[in-house]
């Protein structure tokens, strides 16, 4: 059986923009001057306050890429990744971490990531004992950055550690 949670991709693809204030925050503490990462990527200072704006999936892509070239950290993604603390995705975190186990976790973060992304999709794959976890655009002629690609890496994410410890 395969779950999935996919949007149809379009050229007005929104993420929400605490993924890029997070990036942003991120990259702020690694020394970068904020102000000037947000007029490179175009992100608008006024979404670092409002809980419920979405940014365009370009806006998303040159945060990382500028956040990543900015700080001089090739492994950006993978830093920020592991700086994630439980909480910080609200409702998807919510409904992951109170799962009663670890496949409705999984299901829940396949179902609700569109909360977060409109083109990024998780498939999930039970394969016997084992289950394939798949992350991927659901339009495969968008691209995203390298250093988003690593963030999601489940096994670089401190929350798929404290998940499986379930």
């Amino acid at each position: 059986m395969k779950h999935s949670a996919a949007t149809a991709a379009s050229p007005s693809a929104t993420v929400s923009a605490r993924m890029g204030a997070m990036i942003v925050a991120a990259a702020a503490a690694r020394g970068v001057a904020a102000d000037g990462l947000m007029a490179a990527a175009g992100f608008d200072p006024a979404w670092l306050h409002d809980p419920d704006a979405r940014i365009p999936l370009t806006v998303e892509t040159r945060l990382w890429d500028e956040a990543a070239q900015r700080s001089a950290d090739p492994a950006f993604g993978l830093h920020v990744a592991a700086a994630i603390r439980p909480g910080m995705f609200q409702v998807l975190d919510y409904a992951v971490r109170t799962a009663p186990d670890l496949g409705t976790a999984l299901r829940r973060l396949a179902r609700y990531n569109r909360l977060l992304h409109d083109v990024a999709t998780f498939d999930i794959q039970p394969q016997g004992a084992v289950v394939r976890i798949e992350h991927r655009f659901a339009d495969p002629s968008v691209r995203p950055s390298r250093h988003a690609v690593e963030f999601v890496s489940p096994a670089k994410r401190p929350e798929a550690a404290w998940t499986l410890s379930w």
